[in-house]
């Protein structure tokens, strides 16, 4: 991602990258599957103090993987 006045724009090779990490099974899309179990994992990585809550900053960290 780019920023740009303030905004986060994807660029091609950022999506490109979070393709290939969703990707499980390397067919180049992303099924429902694979799509539903890379969320909770960002979600559960993210809650840095382990208290099964997202604070502000830590949301902030999803952005910036």
């Amino acid at each position: 991602m780019r920023k740009g006045g303030g905004l986060q724009i994807a660029t091609a090779e950022g999506l490109e990258k979070q393709v290939l990490r969703m990707d499980a099974n390397g067919d180049g899309r992303i099924s429902r599957a694979e799509f539903s179990r890379f969320i909770p994992d960002r979600l559960l990585r993210a809650d840095i103090n382990g208290d099964r809550s997202l604070s502000l900053s830590e949301l902030r960290t999803l952005r910036h993987p």
